[in-house]
């Protein structure tokens, strides 16, 4: 997350809130970050951001769900419909595991997917 730029927006309710938008590496190139409302936590005295609450007027259906263990030796792939991948968004749920361990997310467009996506398929 990088180059971000914030400024003073109206909430629908007519307050004002802190929103940013940053640049992420998204590779081989980068993308703009979703917008983020910035906060102060008096009582942590550090700041917070969340999802800007509009977001979710923008969601449609859920395209899959899955609900799985996985392991270091066995990792779960999602298969998502064609193209839907330019336009989603994944949520993931961990449950923290009783000892130490490194939890990890990653995404990675097939070779075939990805040669469609050149030619304008």
């Amino acid at each position: 997350f990088y180059a971000s730029k914030d400024a003073l927006y109206p909430s629908k309710k007519g307050l004002e809130r802190r929103i940013n938008w940053g640049w992420a590496r998204v590779l081989p190139n980068s993308t703009q970050s979703l917008p983020r409302v910035i906060s102060f936590n008096p009582r942590a005295r550090l700041l917070e951001q969340a999802p800007l609450p509009e977001l979710e007027e923008l969601r449609g259906s859920i395209l899959v769900q899955q609900s799985a263990e996985v392991s270091a030796s066995a990792p779960l792939v999602a298969r998502l419909p064609f193209r839907s991948s330019l336009r989603s968004e994944t949520i993931v749920r961990f449950t923290l595991p009783q000892s130490n361990a490194i939890l990890r997310v990653g995404f990675s467009p097939s070779p075939v997917f990805a040669w469609m996506e050149s030619v304008g398929l």
